[in-house]
């Protein structure tokens, strides 16, 4: 396994160094699942494109994706299973930048490497064979050769979690991956702005705040969402 990531890292490496300078959006929002990140990505991809930012592509629901085709995920998931996230992520990120698309994605490398840690890094097999430093190295190279512009970090707020047959609804489970994501955001120091928490009935103050760090020069009557509270301005 680790043989084939140190491929993957090289071609990566041989990549023209010009394509690293490429001013597009790249906008991911991050956190552990279940907290509205899907719902995040569309209405960002409306917002991106009534300010005349095209063209745009999301990416979202990954997990469903895999899950479709029979992939363990969550608490059950696979080193082959994160892997093949991972990279299916790295591929249509890079793919679509080259077409020239604005990226709007709800997850991150990071996240990815997060629930591979929780599922793998007391594993004694594992640490010994050092593979989870080289899928480190993959999602290091990855965050700085296609940094996103603007990355939002999505906390947890109160709401029972739905069975949908993909995400898990162990709260223990949700919540060490919400530790454990924003974590390594700080650790890799990836520059983010951490969305505050409110009433699940609120989270249209999210897509506010949102539109705002994204388009922050323009006139008040130019954006499309209220402006958000004061208070909730003071804690973003």
């Amino acid at each position: 396994m680790s043989a084939h990531i140190g491929d993957i890292v090289g071609c990566l490496e041989g990549l023209p160094e010009v394509q690293k300078c490429a001013r597009l959006y790249k906008v991911q929002f991050v956190g552990t699942h279940g907290t509205g990140k899907s719902t995040l990505v569309s209405n960002t991809e409306t917002i991106l494109v009534k300010h005349g930012v095209v063209p745009v592509r999301p990416i979202r629901e990954l997990s469903q994706r895999f899950s479709d085709t029979g992939v363990s995920l969550n608490e059950k998931t696979t080193l082959d299973a994160q892997v093949a996230v991972l990279t299916q992520q790295t591929a249509e990120e890079l793919l679509y930048r080259e077409r020239g698309f604005n990226i709007v994605t709800d997850r991150s490398v990071a996240d990815n490497f997060a629930y591979a840690l929780l599922a793998f890094e007391k594993r004694p097999e594992y640490i010994a064979s050092g593979v989870l430093e080289r899928l480190h190295e993959m999602v290091r190279l990855f965050s700085g050769y296609a940094p996103a512009s603007h990355t939002f970090f999505v906390p947890l707020v109160n709401g029972k979690l739905v069975e949908d047959g993909v995400r898990s609804v162990n709260e223990y489970f949700q919540h060490a991956a919400d530790s454990r994501i924003e974590e390594l955001m700080d650790a890799n120091g990836t520059r983010h702005y951490r969305l505050p928490i409110v009433a699940e009935r609120s989270r249209n103050v999210w897509l506010s705040l949102v539109e705002r760090t994204l388009f922050p020069d323009l006139p008040d009557d130019k954006y499309f969402e209220p402006a958000p509270p004061e208070v909730v301005l003071g804690s973003y």
